[in-house]
């Protein structure tokens, strides 16, 4: 781990910490001949791939003598919902989000928490890089936000939690699930009772029996946050992709930049968003270890009960993104071309894709 990465007790000993720097140009904050000091926001645990990505930036953006960046972890400086305005008003100067807490604000990105879009997050992730290269409206909500997006980042399908095996759809039926965003609306078609509520409640709420289960969340974070301990049954429901993680900078920072600098960071957003699905592949691969060795059991809905909930949902879901996109503003036309153009690229890159972000290489070594 990068000595510039630490918790909120360390900030202050860091403060007087300066590098010299070498590179033409500078950025706003930096004193002549120093490195400027930059703060990084992250809401999760320090430990976890989507974390792991976002010290990776970090550590670019050293390497190329713009700042040096330490990244505060487990909202020890933003909350969840505080990243983007946070970053956006200086008072953290890059950071990971994820969208779906922003749905007025990211509406075109919220795409990712569409269900049953895919099933293959890096090729998910790697078509909307390549549609944000292309697309002005897609580039016109980060503006509009006051952020830059370096890169979108895969985050590994979502399960759903549960302290006993569900087997079919019935067995969701009146069962209080956490879940966020349009999985909440999947949730409630198929019987479930959909409850919201960050993820830093999840465990204590299994625990005491506020929910029976939860989604919204990845294997690989839910082992590493220790949801195996209350919720000892880790399912595949076929939803697939649920979100991704948008790793952004302060637009002042980055106008700041000198060209090669925004140039650099430009040409390996994709190395970044390959290398964050390494991170998870690894973790998704070690975790399982940790997760059988604690008595878990992987499963996942049978293909016939995956089939039955995706045409429950049918279009529905879909449909309600887009008429979200169109109230915060987006023409209709927009929206339809966006959707177009990340579709096709998903189909692209599905046909590319060689990893299995998900739990059901966990499922199959458990036998």
């Amino acid at each position: 781990m990068s000595n510039r990465v630490r918790t909120a007790v360390g900030a202050a000993a860091a403060a007087g910490l300066a590098l010299s720097l070498t590179a033409c140009g500078g950025v706003s904050g930096a004193a002549e001949g120093e490195l400027a000091a930059w703060q990084g926001a992250n809401y999760m645990p320090e430990q976890n791939s989507f974390s792991r990505a976002v010290v990776e930036v970090a550590d670019f953006i050293e390497e190329q003598e713009i700042a040096q960046v330490e990244v505060f972890h487990q909202e020890s400086l933003l909350g969840a919902s505080d990243i983007l305005p946070g970053i956006a008003d200086g008072r953290a100067n890059m950071g990971i989000i994820n969208p779906f807490y922003y749905p007025g604000e990211l509406p075109l990105t919220n795409v990712a928490s569409v269900p049953f879009m895919s099933q293959d997050p890096w090729a998910h992730t790697t078509a909307l890089n390549e549609v944000y290269d292309n697309s002005e409206q897609l580039k016109a909500e980060y503006e509009k936000a006051g952020v830059e997006l370096i890169t979108f980042v895969p985050v590994a399908t979502t399960i759903l939690g549960a302290k006993d095996e569900m087997n079919s759809l019935d067995d969701f039926k009146g069962k209080k699930i956490r879940s966020v965003g349009l999985l909440s609306n999947a949730m409630s078609e198929v019987g479930a009772n959909p409850v919201s509520m960050p993820a830093g409640e999840i465990y204590q709420s299994m625990e005491q029996g506020v929910i029976d289960g939860y989604t919204s969340y990845p294997f690989d974070i839910a082992v590493s946050n220790s949801l195996h301990e209350v919720a000892p049954v880790a399912i595949d429901p076929g939803t697939g992709v649920y979100s991704v993680g948008a790793i952004l900078m302060n637009k002042g920072d980055w106008d700041a930049l000198t060209d090669e600098q925004r140039t650099a960071l430009d040409e390996n957003s994709r190395t970044f968003a390959d290398s964050a699905a390494q991170m998870v592949a690894d973790d998704l691969e070690s975790l399982c270890g940790t997760f059988l060795e604690a008595g878990g059991t992987p499963a996942a809905l049978p293909d016939d009960e995956i089939k039955k909930f995706k045409d429950t949902v049918g279009d529905s879901l879909i449909e309600s993104w887009k008429s979200e996109a169109v109230k915060a503003g987006v023409e209709e036309g927009d929206v339809d071309n966006f959707l177009e153009a990340l579709q096709a690229g998903i189909e692209k890159y599905e046909a590319e894709s060689e990893k299995d972000l998900s739990v059901r290489p966990c499922i199959e070594q458990a036998g």
